[in-house]
């Protein structure tokens, strides 16, 4: 398909607003102040963003005991597609990620500029009506507009107060982003999680099939993780230069973790080095089948350098 003018201007313009499509918040019972949301500084740029709930009414069902409510995105000097979408992302990302639950994964996010001030409570005919160019564009057709605009997860709760410090890491900092996305990856990639090993006793022969590529794509991917916070390991992987990679982003290096045997964190970071190496065929070592608790401890132990207050308030 050929690219036209306006399309291309369309994708490359600036916008201040941005609904978000794909969660919403159900408060019990209703709010009449949507609550303060969160306002951080952009990775990069430095601009300053924030992400407000706001009133939705379901005009099918307008005696609801709640008040349902949209994530609103917004930014004074303006954000392209691109930044907006990945800021989005963010909220399927760190839902994963503190979850630590696939089968928990929300529906895609998705966004719609919004060039004038929305009339409160948001509604499908009042979007359809006063921003029908964008939606047409954005969406193609209006019927795929309601679809976007009613497929979502519910958050039962304020999502944004009780993730707030996680999420304004993932707006304010590149390196817990790009971890954030890898390890949202892997979690998905892989299928099975923590709970399932759990109730095989965290046994070291816990087995599901997950095809090779899957496997080592899901390790790969929480590996990628781990390197996107504390660095790629190079030439030096000595326990010394490791505890400094980890104190250096606010670790307790002596920090134990793990399901089967606690151990410091430092010797486990080590540890999953040396696996990468033998399953990647890295190194002199021989190449062998990863089993599940190898790539769900590496998720864990990326887990717990994202979720952890001394990862993300370094």
């Amino acid at each position: 398909m050929t690219t036209t003018h306006d399309q291309r201007s369309q994708e490359s313009e600036r916008w201040k607003r941005f609904l978000v499509f794909g969660m919403r918040a159900h408060f019990y019972p209703p709010r009449r102040v949507m609550g303060p949301g969160i306002v951080a500084k952009m990775a990069g740029n430095g601009e300053s963003v924030s992400f407000t709930w706001v009133a939705v009414l379901d005009e099918d069902r307008p005696a609801l005991p709640r008040q349902e409510a949209m994530l609103l995105l917004t930014s004074e000097s303006g954000l392209s597609l691109h930044d907006a979408l990945d800021l989005a992302h963010g909220v399927e990302a760190i839902d994963i990620v503190e979850s630590f639950e696939p089968h928990m994964a929300p529906t895609s996010m998705s966004v719609l500029p919004v060039p004038i001030q929305l009339p409160v409570p948001v509604t499908r005919a009042s979007l359809e009506s006063k921003l029908r160019p964008q939606v047409r564009y954005w969406f193609g057709s209006t019927s795929r507009f309601r679809d976007a605009f009613g497929s979502y997860v519910v958050s039962p709760g304020d999502w944004l107060a009780d993730r707030r410090t996680l999420f304004q890491a993932y707006i304010s900092d590149r390196r817990y982003r790009l971890a954030c996305t890898y390890l949202y990856d892997s979690i998905l990639e892989l299928g099975f999680h923590a709970s399932d090993w759990a109730d095989e006793g965290y046994s070291p022969e816990f087995d599901r099939y997950v095809n090779v590529a899957r496997s080592e794509s899901a390790f790969q991917n929480a590996y990628k993780a781990v390197e996107a916070l504390i660095g790629e390991p190079g030439k030096d992987r000595t326990h010394k230069k490791i505890r400094e990679r980890l104190i250096a982003i606010g670790v307790d290096p002596d920090l134990p973790v793990g399901y089967v045997e606690k151990r410091p964190i430092t010797e486990r970071v080590m540890a999953h080095h040396k696996t990468r190496d033998t399953v990647t065929a890295h190194g002199s070592g021989k190449k062998r089948r990863l089993r599940l608790p190898d790539i769900i401890d590496l998720q864990a132990l990326a887990r717990e350098l994202l979720v952890s207050e001394r990862a993300y308030n370094a």
